[in-house]
């Protein structure tokens, strides 16, 4: 490519000047600056091999080496001493190399071979991404030709057919830009465009990535690079006609679909709507009290939520009655509230339609009474429970209110069967139903070398497809990042280390499950009998331990019987029963092992045979922090939880919220190891009785003399940093 320039020559000759014809002139060689591509990178670090030179290995003695086996029996010796003599200068060889070099039959003193030697380094590379999640840190990537030293610009905007977060696809999306590469921490943000310097790099492209060396290695390259985090610099939403870009919340939203957006919430929101109408025009109903009647009828159970948010309906029904069971007699039951907080004595009785900072609405009636007419036209009422239906006033929030139907005067009893204590609560944020993506292109800019005036501007659409939030983030100050786990089915763990290095650990499937509630143990001398019921259909006998097996009920009940040795009872057989709660839990599926190395770091442990191989998301990222912390390679763990929640033989590893690991035969490693995991939140953790009586640990009897049992966990959270890395 060549540019044409006018040139005039003006020559002086005895104080007069003449000027020459005009010539056009084609320079050859003086290309423009052009951006040759633009795209998204994540940083990459590795351990990687290279070759580094020769050992000289000199032969003290005289050496036969006519067999293979020889070889093999010379070449160890030989591979101890020059790994040896290699150590302090950070290499090494290989016995393959070695046996390799011995190609004669026998070797006499002073004899030498010249043996390859290899080292451990550092790569750093580049490779271009084809999707993030939003808050990661990422690189924005310019390879380019004649812009050494000169300035690169890029835009990034969000693609037309797929604006989520924009309102066109001029507009620009605002990122957090670093200053320099090294930067773990930034709270700029730049809405226009981003400026890069461009620089003549040690380094080169290798399979489609930059790789940058941290010494000369003969091969440069021109590329302009910059460090982003994709959000915004602010967290929340300040307003509700706000723009999505404006803040990290936004972003979220603006690719989030809630339960309450889904067709099917929609429905449930207008039904909600209508219900409230309604109620708004009804009249207060109330049994027909007499105070004056005989008291035949008495409440002696009802049911009710545990817990119920504000402005919904909440419905309590007697179940059972004392004495003799009239419809008629029923009409003579109330019902009362007593408020968290209050006078024992200060119960209120339900006789009204609302009540200031109490309910907003009541009804009381009889359920399903049945009325019968006789010849006469008489007509009987018989059987129907009373029913109560109640919608709690906001001031309640945060409250437990204890509701009972009474003859005479409430007891306010909670212990009672007819006394029900339900927790009232905010209205929660709808959970996430769906999650959706969009992509993003990147616009560059730079200067003109023909005409200063001029910029040249190119498009790059290879997109980048920005995924919502879908890992927790592990620092290694012991915190993590908080994550909201709607929608997802997956959960990515990524370490930072205290060089701002970010690395990849580990993508777990994720569960949601029953809640168990704490399990009730039986341990005896003898096997239990099981008890019936079970569903013969769904019996599970563990690969493990085949005296074990686990047995499901229609009550949602799981009972797991076999052998167990308790060293505290001195008996050899457990049964277990776990009953279903009211909630639902999320569980993660842990890998088999782990074996990552994270820089001069490692993150390793492996599990004995246990079937207990989930755990809750969070106590996952805190087990892993520790791990990054003590980087010990002998970590055994018995794991934490199963499929189901259950977590036999532990009474209290339910729903994967605690987890056991071997001790590692040494004091010191097993202090700084616990020390690691109450670090990570970690805050309840059982040694064995004959054990030391570690730091931060409580005695856990003669049964945890082979195991760490670590739980109570409190997750640090990074603060105002939900996922943002």
């Amino acid at each position: 490519m060549g540019r044409e320039r006018e040139l005039v020559m003006e020559i002086q000759v005895m104080g007069r000047t003449f000027q020459a014809e005009k010539e056009i002139l084609n320079l050859v060689g003086e290309e423009e600056p052009k951006v040759r591509n633009a795209y998204f990178a994540e940083k990459k670090i590795e351990e990687v091999e290279e070759a580094a030179g020769t050992h000289t290995y000199t032969f003290g003695s005289t050496n036969d080496t006519s067999t293979d086996a020889q070889k093999n029996k010379i070449g160890g010796i030989i591979l101890n001493n020059v790994n040896k003599a290699e150590k302090t200068n950070k290499k090494y060889t290989k016995l393959v190399d070695v046996v390799a070099k011995l190609t004669a039959n026998s070797y006499k003193k002073d004899d030498t071979i010249e043996i390859a030697l290899f080292k451990k380094e550092e790569k750093i590379s580049y490779p271009k991404i084809s999707s993030a999640p939003m808050g990661y840190q990422v690189y924005l990537i310019a390879e380019t030709r004649n812009l050494k030293d000169k300035k690169v610009r890029i835009k990034i905007h969000e693609k037309e057919d797929d604006l989520k977060l924009l309102k066109t696809k001029e507009d620009i999306l605002p990122v957090l830009v670093f200053d320099k590469k090294e930067d773990t921490t930034t709270d700029t943000e730049v809405s226009d465009w981003i400026e890069i310097d461009v620089k003549e790099e040690q380094g080169k492209k290798e399979s489609g990535a930059i790789v940058l060396h941290k010494e000369d290695k003969g091969d440069t390259i021109e590329v302009g690079m910059k460090k982003i985090q994709l959000r915004p610099k602010e967290d929340k939403i300040k307003s509700k006609d706000e723009d999505a870009a404006k803040s990290f919340e936004g972003w979220q939203e603006a690719l989030y679909i809630r339960e309450d957006e889904t067709e099917e919430g929609k429905k449930a929101k207008k039904e909600a709507k209508e219900q409230k109408t309604a109620r708004d025009a009804e009249t207060f109903q109330n049994l027909s009290f007499d105070d004056k009647a005989t008291k035949l009828t008495y409440p002696e159970k009802i049911s009710g939520p545990k817990t119920i948010e504000v402005g919904k309906e909440a419905t309590y029904t007697i179940t059972k009655y004392a004495g003799t069971e009239t419809t008629e007699d029923k009409n003579n039951i109330r019902w009362s509230m007593w408020v968290q907080g209050e006078d024992k004595k200060s119960y209120h009785v339900i006789d009204t339609k609302s009540k200031d900072k109490l309910y907003t609405y009541a009804k009381v009636t009889l359920e399903d009474a049945i009325e019968t007419t006789d010849g006469e036209g008489n007509t009987t009422k018989t059987g129907g429970n009373n029913t109560l239906v109640i919608v709690f006033d906001e001031a309640l929030k945060g409250k437990k209110v204890q509701i009972e139907p009474f003859r005479g005067s409430p007891d306010i009893n909670n212990k009672k069967d007819y006394v029900r204590t339900t927790t009232v609560k905010e209205v929660a944020t709808p959970i996430i139903a769906e999650r959706h993506t969009t992509q993003l292109w990147l616009q560059t800019q730079c200067d003109s070398t023909e005409n200063e005036e001029e910029t040249i501007d190119q498009q790059f659409n290879g997109s980048l497809k920005l995924t919502t939030p879908d890992t927790i983030h592990i620092y290694s100050d012991g915190k993590i990042s908080k994550l909201e786990f709607g929608g997802l089915t997956k959960v990515k763990y990524r370490y930072h280390n205290d060089k701002g290095d970010v690395f990849d650990i580990s993508t777990c499937n994720l569960f949601e499950i029953d809640e168990r509630l704490k399990g009730i143990s039986n341990d005896k001398k003898t096997a239990h009998v099981v008890e019936s019921g079970y569903d013969a259909n769904n019996i599970v006998t563990y690969s493990h331990a085949s005296s074990r097996k686990k047995y499901s009920y229609s009550d949602g009940t799981i009972r797991t019987y076999g052998k167990f040795y308790n060293p505290d009872k001195g008996t050899s057989y457990r049964l277990v029963t776990y009953k279903k709660g009211d909630k639902k839990v999320l569980i993660v599926r842990m890998p088999d092992q782990l074996n990552k190395k994270i820089g001069n770091q490692k993150v390793t442990f492996t599990f004995t045979k246990t079937a207990r191989r989930y755990c809750g998301p969070e106590h996952f990222a805190g087990f892993i922090g520790a791990l990054a912390e003590v980087e010990y390679e002998n970590i055994k763990s018995g794991g934490s939880c199963e499929e189901d929640g259950t977590s036999y033989p532990s009474v209290s590893h339910i729903n994967g919220q605690s987890i056991d690991t071997n001790y590692l035969g040494n004091n010191t490693k097993d202090q700084k190891f616990i020390d690691a995991m109450h670090n990570f939140g970690f805050k309840s953790i059982l040694r064995g009785s004959s054990k030391k009586a570690f730091n931060h640990t409580g005695n856990g009897g003669k049964l945890h003399n082979n195991h760490l049992h670590s739980g109570g966990f409190e997750a640090k959270y990074k603060e105002d940093e939900d996922n943002t890395l």
